[in-house]
């Protein structure tokens, strides 16, 4: 997922995420697993701030995970 440039840090980002996050405990999963680039500094800093924990690197991409309460 990204927001335009012009919209970013107006939350738009963030109720993405939120609305993913409940969508996928609505369908009870236990976990969401997401990726980005190495070098996208801002979603890199965007998934950790919100609770995302990096789990993998492949030389391209990050992997991260957050477990679902």
């Amino acid at each position: 997922m990204s927001v335009k440039l012009s919209y970013r840090r107006n939350g738009f980002g963030k109720r993405m995420l939120q609305s993913l996050e409940e969508h996928a405990k609505v369908l009870e999963y236990k976990k969401v697993v997401l990726e980005t680039n190495n070098d996208w500094e801002s979603a890199l800093n965007f998934y950790t701030s919100n609770g995302y924990q990096m789990v993998a690197e492949d030389g391209e991409c990050m992997h991260f995970e957050k477990f679902l309460s």
